[in-house]
């Protein structure tokens, strides 16, 4: 499978194949690096196989290599970039010394700068797109029936009725 494949070195190569492709996505070169970086950092690199990106896993010692779109990268960072700052957060309040404390105030407020950027590049995949249109769905809804009933409660209750319905784990597997 190695020779069917291209190790990504660089935000362009991906950015290219996106072109290519058609894909339409707005994604700047600083935007990939950082994409890259993550992957990288969790034990990952990218490639592009004859059908197109591939993740490949170094950190078994054997390369494990599977088909991943660019909609699930960019979902799989956002959810390290949310674990890392949760941890960040954690280790920041559990720190009294001053010079740790603001190594590690820089350290979460670099993770604050990556999750803005990460949080439009989610918008703009199809799992971020399918969000936008349920919640907007939902406000419409819950309008409608408050012109309606004039009754907030019953509102509420359609609002947690269309969220209970919603199936995050596998829209991610659509």
């Amino acid at each position: 499978m190695e020779k069917d494949r291209q190790l990504i070195t660089e935000a362009k190569q991906i950015m290219d194949w996106l072109d290519e492709n058609d894909i339409l996505m707005n994604l700047s070169e600083r935007d990939v690096t950082l994409l890259i970086n993550y992957m990288e950092g969790h034990g990952y690199q990218l490639g592009l196989g004859s059908d197109g990106l591939i993740r490949i896993d170094n950190s078994s010692g054997v390369d494990q290599e599977e088909p991943i779109s660019i909609d699930d990268i960019i979902d799989t960072v956002c959810e390290w970039n949310y674990e890392m700052i949760q941890f960040a957060k954690e280790n920041l309040m559990n720190t009294v010394e001053m010079r740790e404390h603001l190594q590690k105030q820089e350290y979460y407020n670099g993770l604050r700068e990556d999750e803005k950027l990460l949080n439009k590049m989610f918008e703009q995949t199809h799992y971020g797109k399918e969000i936008y249109d349920l919640a907007a769905r939902l406000a419409e809804e819950t309008i409608l029936h408050l012109q309606k009933t004039g009754n907030l409660d019953k509102a509420a209750l359609v609002i947690s009725d269309a969220f209970m319905g919603y199936d995050a784990v596998n829209v991610r597997r659509r």
